[in-house]
């Protein structure tokens, strides 16, 4: 049988960061005033699309949010990804300049002191089909199950320690709203594309990382698990019977040995529900597909952590899986300073954990002394350009053509508008696209800074 790539989509990440001041008073909408202060003057908004490609905003409860350009390579993804966290954290660092005996601190996590939530989520790109809900729907089981990998860790008030921050604020399956009744998979329908021809896949359960091999591991199963069942590959039997009772359950044991209902009346660890997933899609990308080395990167580092953590040698994958790096960071603390499991100060050093402040916070220092894995330079994601392979570059082209003709340009996801006052405006419906004559045309006259007439009153 011949082999092939996996089908082609774009994916991207959606995070979610908490926002914290040391020192000060301000509440949430003047620390966010502050941390964007930059940014609103140069756009005079707080919601911008960047040459990277990206989009920067305040979401609700006034927590920046980055949203990655459209990818369809990991490493594109990574270094996007990261460049969100450093872009962050860049404008908490230049508000701190400007403030005195106060500081801003940018936290990657998922939940504050208080119970409220905030996530982060992922998109993937679906041909449109009938079978859009039986295809949401199969992924259930692997991401109620995921966290035992994927998890960011979390020391709970009663001093336990459980795999995900996200678990026990999650209420249903799916659902229209991401707030209201926090379901895992979101269902409202804004494709972002072609409306006819392509679905987006919203998925909200996920923490956020701070470990590469995580994010790696989140996005590129899922994209390898979504071309299994485009083709036929049939989960079913794996279905829950009740989602989120299960994923309460599968995060208080950090060895997945605990059995949660499925459909059928059969009793599965969250071990084995991912062992199935992964022994099943293996197979079938052995015998369909031909996997680049990122894809294939992915499927070894599944392998890696689910046999160690299943063994409850999770002290193994330390480097790899952030809730272990916490964990033993957390223990040796405790050890050495003969802590309570909840000791405020054992809090401290988990929010340290996810910390984005080089400083103050932990995962540069475990990256730079090989605790923590690297797959990316860093130097990549200092200043990225869009990738190169989607929408995302005709998008992040034309913003930085048009930043340096000292022009502004309106874009969203779709669409691009020239503001001049003229119909300098079209829309890219195709996220796989990264061609198109009309971006070739108007890159040039912007270079120039020549608009030509053609484009006045055409609205193309």
């Amino acid at each position: 049988m011949t082999s092939r790539a996996p089908s082609r989509r774009v994916f991207g990440l959606e995070t979610e960061y908490a926002l914290t001041a040391q020192g000060s008073q301000m509440d949430a909408e003047q620390r966010a005033r502050v941390l964007f202060e930059p940014i609103n003057r140069r756009y005079n908004s707080t919601n911008v699309f960047l040459p990277s490609g990206g989009r920067l905003y305040l979401d609700v409860g006034s927590h920046p949010e980055y949203a990655t350009a459209e990818c369809d390579r990991l490493e594109d993804l990574l270094i996007q990804e990261r460049y969100g966290d450093q872009l962050v954290q860049s404008l908490a660092g230049q508000a701190n300049e400007r403030l005195e005996g106060q500081k801003l601190h940018i936290i990657k996590n998922n939940r504050d002191q208080a119970g409220h939530g905030y996530g982060c989520h992922e998109n993937y790109l679906l041909a449109r089909s009938d079978n859009y809900w039986g295809q949401a729907r199969s992924l259930l089981p692997f991401l109620v199950t995921r966290q035992l990998i994927s998890g960011a860790g979390w020391l709970a008030d009663d001093g336990s320690y459980r795999l995900s921050q996200r678990a026990d604020q999650m209420w249903n399956e799916v659902a229209n709203s991401t707030t209201r009744s926090r379901p895992m998979i979101n269902t409202r329908d804004e494709p972002h594309a072609q409306g006819d021809k392509w679905r987006r896949l919203h998925i909200i359960v996920a923490d956020s990382n701070l470990s590469q091999a995580m994010t790696l591991f989140k996005v590129g199963s899922v994209d390898l698990l979504l071309d299994a069942i485009e083709h036929g590959q049939d989960f079913s039997d794996l279905t829950l019977a009740n989602a989120p009772k299960a994923i309460r359950e599968v995060s208080k044991d950090l060895r997945g040995a605990t059995k949660v209902d499925l459909a059928d009346g059969r009793r599965l660890g969250a071990a084995q529900i991912q062992g199935e997933f992964l022994e099943r899609l293996s197979q079938y990308a052995q015998t369909e597909l031909d996997l680049d080395p990122w894809q294939t990167q992915v499927l070894n580092i599944w392998r890696t952590c689910l046999k160690a953590i299943s063994g409850g040698d999770w002290e193994k994958v330390t480097h790899l899986v952030d809730w272990a790096a916490k964990k033993k960071l957390l223990q040796a603390y405790a050890n050495r300073h003969q802590l309570a499991p909840n000791d405020v100060r054992l809090k401290r050093l988990a929010l340290a954990y996810h910390d984005l402040d080089p400083a103050s916070g932990l995962r540069t220092k475990l990256e730079r002394s090989g605790a923590l894995a690297t797959f990316i330079d860093a130097n990549k994601a200092n200043c990225p350009t869009a990738p190169a392979t989607t929408r995302a570059h005709l998008r992040g082209s034309l913003i930085e053509a048009a930043q340096g003709a000292g022009r502004l340009v309106k874009a969203d996801w779709v669409n691009i508008k020239l503001e001049d006052g003229s119909a300098h405006q079209f829309e890219l419906l195709d996220p796989l696209a990264n061609s198109d004559w009309r971006v070739d045309k108007l890159l040039s006259e912007l270079q120039s800074s020549q608009i030509d007439p053609f484009w006045q009153g055409t609205g193309v």
